[in-house]
């Protein structure tokens, strides 16, 4: 018994689709190692044809589009309140309650006025700190005051700055009874809104 034609056409469209879905998971993942290696110091692992073709040509970036260097410094925002006391003004990270778990994109505006200012007082000195960063922001003198352009804006007043790398991952599990604090540099500057 031979099939029909319309039964051969109905099984014919799902196992066309899935080799349209294995060749596009099979592409991308190329494209992903490719981009992946590129961004790797030089190792044993040669790809086919990379001699031949520099994905730089395709992908100037490379990983570095999907992420960023973690050994760069973080910039930290706090505010001083009416209490006199700096606390963190940071809207991130995204995937918070108070941002609806990342529906409210707050943290990610953030960034993006964060910067502005740092444009605006691109002149002003940091501070080199070795201990709290909030006990140098209290000694840290105002190096600038400037205006906050933002449309909503969430710095204003005396905000400070810290630029400070992340705890080494391997340290992160330290049993050391005094807190890891990482060198850093404190900015601190009058915010106008």
């Amino acid at each position: 018994m031979s099939d029909t034609p319309s039964e051969v056409s109905r099984s014919a469209g799902p196992r066309r689709l899935g080799w349209l879905a294995l060749g596009l998971i099979i592409g991308w993942s190329t494209v992903a190692a490719y981009a992946l290696h590129a961004a790797l110091p030089y190792n044993p692992i040669q790809l086919p044809f990379a001699d031949r073709f520099d994905i730089r040509l395709v992908l100037p970036e490379g990983w570095a589009f999907f992420t960023r260097d973690p050994r760069d410094d973080r910039m930290l925002p706090y505010v001083r309140g009416a209490d006199a006391q700096w606390s963190m003004a940071s809207h991130t990270p995204n995937f918070q309650p108070r941002n609806f778990f990342g529906i409210d994109r707050a943290g990610r505006a953030q960034g993006v006025e964060m910067g502005l200012l740092m444009e605006a007082a691109r002149e002003a000195e940091r501070q080199g700190c070795e201990e709290a960063p909030v006990a140098c922001l209290e000694r840290a003198p105002v190096a600038r005051k400037v205006s906050n352009t933002s449309p909503h804006p969430t710095l204003c007043g005396e905000v400070g700055f810290v630029f400070q790398r992340a705890v080494p991952w391997a340290w992160s599990h330290s049993r050391r009874e005094k807190k890891i604090i990482m060198p850093s540099k404190v900015l601190r500057l009058d915010i106008e809104c």
